[in-house]
């Protein structure tokens, strides 16, 4: 089997679980649906808010030098030339 093939086989399979959990998942009383994702994912949000907040003033000093300006400036010239 080629590689486009296989490729395309694993994303038949893929969709069909996703479609499967999501008639799982919606099957599922809303508020027990809406507290089994607040389980899930409170955890990960909570890390990721300490993580955020534990290293925003080195992203901020990283995101407003000099050169981060220059590769942003040149990132959007480049989809502005694109659009032309």
């Amino acid at each position: 089997m080629a590689r486009p093939e296989k490729e395309a086989v694993v994303q038949e399979v893929v969709e069909t679980l996703a479609r499967e959990r999501l008639a799982e998942f919606t099957s599922k009383e809303p508020a027990a649906l809406a507290a089994l994702k607040g389980f899930l994912r409170g955890e990960a949000a909570r890390s990721m808010a300490e993580g955020d907040a534990k290293h925003m003033d080195d992203f901020l000093d990283v995101w407003f030098s000099p050169s981060t300006r220059r590769l942003v400036m040149d990132a959007a010239r480049s989809l502005v030339d694109r659009k032309r």
